[in-house]
């Protein structure tokens, strides 16, 4: 039966990735500073639009990514790694709410390549960028992280493939 095992896992996965990627071409425009765009095409990072500079930088400096560990706590456990102390990004979101939609999914994005980080992670990366700036290596950990998501996509779709041809053997 497909719904047991690492195949059945790798399929109840697919559809996950397809509503992500869904959910991301259809963020709202939401209020933006206007102004310089981030230099990355906007398809290669899977948005609809290309995501303005002061907007990263208005979520980057937000008082609420100051203190990670406090939004973690006081959003409820949405799940079991959120139970665990990760930072969602529905936490993250639901938290930014105020920002532009886009910027707060591409500072996310820039965090990791999933919708769960260690909150360490998450906190060291804005305290960089707060600090540094996001032009400084924002546009690089962004690309990162995409094409690491992107890779991994490929992966699971190849060792489905490979799975299906031999049980089809």
């Amino acid at each position: 039966v497909m719904g047991n095992g690492a195949l059945g896992l790798g399929f109840s996965t697919l559809p996950k990735i397809v509503q992500k990627a869904i959910a991301v071409r259809q963020l709202q425009e939401g209020n933006s500073a206007g102004g310089d765009v981030l230099d990355v095409p906007p398809w290669l990072l899977g948005y609809p639009r290309a995501v303005c500079v002061q907007d990263l930088v208005d979520v980057v400096k937000a008082p609420a990514v100051r203190d990670i560990e406090t939004m973690v706590a006081a959003k409820p456990e949405i799940s079991y790694m959120a139970s665990r102390g990760y930072l969602q990004y529905q936490c993250f979101k639901e938290t930014l709410s105020e920002y532009n939609p886009l910027a707060v999914r591409a500072v996310f994005d820039a965090i990791s390549s999933s919708d769960t980080v260690d909150p360490t992670v998450a906190q060291e990366l804005l305290d960089l960028w707060q600090e540094e700036g996001v032009e400084a290596s924002f546009k690089g950990k962004l690309v990162f992280t995409k094409a690491k998501g992107y890779a991994a996509l490929i992966a699971l779709i190849g060792i489905l493939a490979l799975v299906i041809d031999l049980i089809w053997e």
